[in-house]
């Protein structure tokens, strides 16, 4: 598959626009556009689980930050997709990635959605990861292969 990195992100928040006008975050695009080698729903998949994620970490605070950043990296692309929320208690941060482990409380997550997005990503040639950055928050981290281009030559 084939995706644009732009158009699976505006399609991801509209489908958590519900959940955004309960809890609305500021969001801050730091990045280009770029072809990733994903199916374009797939790459939307994980983009709604991880902005979805976000939200309902941040939701108890006022104060809602979300920064979407992305760079190239030779074949590559890495998508940060960090929040200023409470991030995850150390004890937690082995089981993210297991199916059914959730830290949302009663009812509100079944726990699939982060090991749904990794089973994605790698199943495209690339991972998911996350990281815990010193200043707070949490921030996954989504590595996918660019589309290669295609140089035509022309013929001699």
């Amino acid at each position: 598959g084939e995706a644009s990195l732009s158009k699976a992100v505006d399609a991801a928040l509209q489908v958590v626009q519900p959940r955004l006008e309960r809890t609305p975050l500021n969001i801050h695009h730091q990045f280009e556009d770029a072809r990733l080698a994903i199916n374009q729903t797939r790459l939307e998949q994980i983009l709604v689980n991880l902005i979805a994620n976000a939200a309902d970490a941040m939701s108890a605070q006022a104060d809602r930050q979300l920064w979407l950043q992305g760079s190239a990296e030779g074949e590559r692309y890495r998508l940060r997709v960090l929040d200023n929320g409470p991030g995850i208690a150390p004890e937690d941060r082995t089981h993210l990635f297991e199916p059914f482990f959730t830290t949302k409380p009663g009812e509100q997550g079944l726990g699939l959605g982060l090991t749904l997005s990794a089973s994605l990503a790698a199943a495209a040639g690339g991972s998911l990861s996350a990281d815990h950055p010193p200043q707070g928050g949490t921030a996954f981290e989504l590595n996918l292969p660019q589309v290669a281009v295609v140089m035509e030559t022309p013929d001699e």
